[in-house]
């Protein structure tokens, strides 16, 4: 479950998320459950090419 607000230590003002963060936080919550489980299997982590673009 994402937090409806932020805090301070989250290094945002304290208001609350907008959709476009609430949408990239599960992007890669689900990205990142699809690399622990093809890790898990033993598989290499060479297998994702992952680029992360902040802008």
């Amino acid at each position: 479950m994402l937090p409806t607000k932020t805090t301070p230590e989250m290094g945002h003002r304290g208001d609350r998320l907008e959709d476009s963060e609430i949408w990239l936080a599960s992007v890669l919550t689900h990205q990142l459950r699809r690399i622990s489980d093809h890790c898990n299997r033993g598989l290499p982590i060479e297998d994702f090419d992952v680029a992360l673009a902040v802008g």
